[in-house]
């Protein structure tokens, strides 16, 4: 549902279709306890699979639980010091209303810019119409009001990198507090130029724009229009997969 909403964008969850079709067994609604160590190397795991327990034993154990899931397994197999330290990316969000219909129903982060002296990130995003108010009132009432105008706004995500620190504890607390450093590099754009960068990238799109259709004769941009209206993903080009021909869309993996 927050995902790719045209349905045309790679999801890590095709690796486990692919894994079944090659003869992979899944087994849903499994729940891992812990990793079964025998002379320092994992052989396996045990959990519930439903309200069942069940093990599971092979040579090779790969745990891949996330970052909060992973280090509580971790933890409850004996490695008490996993999870000290996370990173999470600070994420900032910007909006701007237009009088045009904003992107709200586009797919989202469809395009990207990255900084990587700098350690930041844009990308076009917008919070989907049921989660926006409620993001929105953590600033304000009058911003959870802006609802109203959800089909006007331009997002774009601002990730910034920040500091390890907090982390996935065995008491059961999860912190990830902002450093110094963090709340410093935020503060008043940081000198980090983000304002400017946007400006100059909008400045940047507008020419190249600009500059494409000067050098295109009528029947060149009626074909980007045309290929334009088509509802392709912009980040991987891929029609959605109710719109793909069975041997016209190449397989496609993130790079």
């Amino acid at each position: 549902m927050l995902g790719c909403r045209c349905g045309a964008k790679w999801s890590a969850a095709e690796y486990v279709d692919e894994a079944v079709v090659a003869g992979a067994n899944l087994r849903t609604r499994a729940k891992v306890r812990r990793v079964l160590i025998e002379d320092g190397h994992a052989v396996g795991v045990e959990g519930t699979l439903g309200r069942a327990p069940f093990m599971a034993r092979a040579e090779i154990v790969v745990l891949a639980a996330g970052g909060i899931g992973t280090p509580r397994i971790l933890q409850a197999s004996g490695f008490r010091e996993a999870g000290q330290g996370m990173t999470m990316d600070t994420t900032v969000m910007v909006y701007g209303f237009v009088k045009e219909r904003g992107i709200g129903n586009e797919p989202p982060m469809t395009w990207s810019w990255e900084n990587n002296d700098a350690g930041y990130m844009f990308s076009t995003l917008m919070d989907p119409w049921l989660l926006y108010p409620l993001i929105n009132s953590l600033k304000g009432l009058k911003y959870a009001l802006t609802w109203l105008r959800w089909n006007h706004p331009l997002g774009v995500m601002i990730k910034s990198t920040d500091d390890i620190s907090g982390g996935v504890f065995p008491d059961g607390r999860i912190s990830k507090p902002l450093t110094a450093n963090d709340r410093s590099e935020l503060a008043q754009d940081s000198g980090r130029g983000w304002r400017r960068s946007i400006v100059d990238l909008h400045d940047a799109a507008a020419r190249h724009t600009s500059q494409r259709y000067s050098a295109a004769g009528e029947d060149d941009r009626s074909e980007f229009a045309d290929r334009n209206a088509r509802p392709v993903c912009v980040r991987c080009q891929r029609l959605p997969r109710s719109a793909r021909s069975t041997g016209g869309v190449d397989d496609h993996r993130p790079g």
